[in-house]
């Protein structure tokens, strides 16, 4: 499944060489399908020194542009002033590419709209992707995030728990696994206990995606006498 990624309005500069309307949207989507990683390296010795990991993911990109242009030709993508992609049919707004992200790097993706005879637009205001940091060999793994109702109370402590701000970059959560401290558990996104007894608790939640990676949070709760 798709997962998508929030959209920027950009609009393209005013000082363009070349009158080609302005660019309303460019946005992203990143599908966990189609996927590889590869690792690039250098050498220093007989040993091989890691200079950055790319992982490749396969990534929908949207944008809107006034197609009614006269002689307007069609579009060039770029990643970091890079060089990405052309589109020579500009009636098409929307592709699927391959791209190589660094973990941990904030992607910007440009565009520039090109006419018959060459001319190129000036470059649109950039969108930016922000790659996570966590990757475990082409899957990027979830966030978990845990949010209690509070943190102390004296007993008997009813305590909301959810887990609703976790996200996954490049799939789906498939599971929420909840840990009271006390022996009892729960599952789903949105749970509820009550501390009966005083103490310290750690609470813990797990969070797994599609692709079976998994990341914990933990809080501790402070439950005092009443």
């Amino acid at each position: 499944m798709n997962k998508s990624v929030e959209n920027k309005r950009v609009t393209e500069s005013e000082s363009s060489s070349l009158s080609l309307g302005k660019l309303k949207r460019l946005r992203t989507r990143v599908s966990r399908m189609k996927t590889c990683a590869v690792l690039f390296s250098v050498m220093a010795g007989m040993s091989s020194t890691p200079a950055f990991a790319a992982v490749y993911k396969q990534i929908n990109f949207e944008w809107e542009y006034d197609s009614t242009v006269p002689e307007l030709a069609g579009y060039i993508l770029y990643q970091n002033g890079r060089y990405l992609q052309t589109i020579h049919n500009p009636t098409v707004q929307s592709i699927d590419l391959s791209v190589g992200l660094t973990p941990g790097k904030s992607e910007a993706f440009t565009m520039k709209a090109f006419d018959e005879n060459g001319n190129e637009s000036a470059f649109s205001p950039s969108y930016r992707l922000k790659v996570p940091a966590a990757v475990v060999g082409n899957n990027f793994l979830p966030t978990a995030i845990l949010r209690p109702s509070t943190l102390s109370g004296k007993a008997p402590l009813a305590l909301q728990l959810s887990a609703a701000g976790s996200t996954d970059f490049d799939g789906t959560i498939t599971s929420y696994i909840w840990e009271f401290g006390d022996g009892r558990k729960a599952m789903g996104s949105n749970v509820s206990c009550v501390y009966k007894k005083p103490g310290a608790f750690s609470v813990k939640l797990t969070v797994t995606d599609d692709s079976g990676g998994a990341v914990v949070s933990e809080k501790v709760i402070t439950v005092q006498a009443p």
